[in-house]
Formats: structure tokens, sequence, C-alpha cells
């Protein structure tokens, strides 16, 4: 009964995690393996322009050595939208600065 119950536990965090959005450690363009940290530059050298680019801002707070929760300005960062075709994941990366934050992977491409 403890195994099947243990199987079962097991299942379901598979399931689990299956549906979670999948946030990539790096992305392949060509030879290069671009990872978070790298520049918009390096980004545009290896993999090219991207198929969408997208602007934002949002609030950024802090908490100060107080505790006391602090508005700390507008935070811009960039989204660049791969799409490399129907073989291949698209991929969303974040960048803040001009460095690399997030790769997210989308759909396959079209």
């Amino acid at each position: 009964m403890r195994k099947v119950l243990a199987l079962a536990l097991a299942l379901v965090i598979v399931l689990f995690c299956l549906a979670l959005p999948v946030a990539a450690a790096g992305m392949r363009c060509g030879q290069s393996l671009l990872e978070l940290g790298d520049s918009m530059t390096r980004v545009e050298q290896n993999c090219g322009s991207p198929a969408e680019k997208n602007e934002f801002s949002a609030p950024y707070y802090y908490t100060d050595h107080w505790g006391n929760r602090r508005y700390g300005g507008e935070q811009v960062y960039t989204e660049w939208i791969y799409n490399f075709g129907p073989q291949r994941f698209m991929m969303k990366v974040k960048f803040v600065g001009g460095t690399i934050t997030n790769i997210t992977e989308l759909g396959y491409g079209s």
C-alpha cells in the first residue's frame, strides 16, 4: 500500500512539474551558448536580430535597513523573441541593464 501511495505521489509531482513554464539556463545560436549575464551585443552578434523587440518599465521597490518598503523608481527591461523556425522552440530573452536576466522557452516557431 505504501509503495502505491509513493508512486501516486511521484506521478502527481511529475505532472505538476510538466505544467510549469520552462525557464532555460541558456540558449544556443550556432556554435555559441548564451547564458544569464551575457550582453545584448553578444546575443545580437551570435543570433542576429530578433523577430520581436519589446521594452517595458515597472516600478522598482526595495527594503531599507529598517525593513520599510521604499519606491526606487522605474525599472526598464527589454524582451527579445527569437523564432528559429518550426523545428525549434522560440526563445524569449529578458534584459535588464543590457544583460540577460532570464531566458524562457516558448512553443515551436513558425
